[in-house]
């Protein structure tokens, strides 16, 4: 949770990159503005942001990016490719279930 008299986002990644000098690579990249916001629920636009009102999907979202971003929720990181596809190949099943479930009219 976000305390108003706490340090903001950027003074906690400063920390970060002092703390972790290793990390640095990884921290350039997901605090790159186009990517920050999959990470960090700070970052993410808030609806009253969006200029004339439009509250839906940007043009620009990549479906491809979006699938990564729910990927990585679940994966826990480096691991065996073996256990990498098997992961993968349960998360795709997951898909598949919500999709045949959304084709029968079930809300998911």
């Amino acid at each position: 949770p976000c305390d108003p008299t706490g340090p903001t986002h950027n003074e906690k990644i400063d920390k970060m990159r002092h703390r972790f000098p290793k990390v640095k690579a990884w921290l350039d990249w997901w605090t790159m503005a186009d990517v920050e916001s999959m990470l960090f629920p700070s970052r993410r636009q808030m609806l009253k942001d969006l200029p004339n009102g439009k509250y839906g999907l940007p043009s620009s979202t990549n479906a491809q990016e979006s699938m990564h971003r729910v990927y990585y929720m679940f994966s826990s990181g480096k691991k065996s490719m073996l256990a990498g596809f098997s992961e993968l190949y349960a998360f795709v099943k997951a898909l598949e279930t919500d999709h045949s479930l959304r084709m029968r009219g079930v809300l998911i």
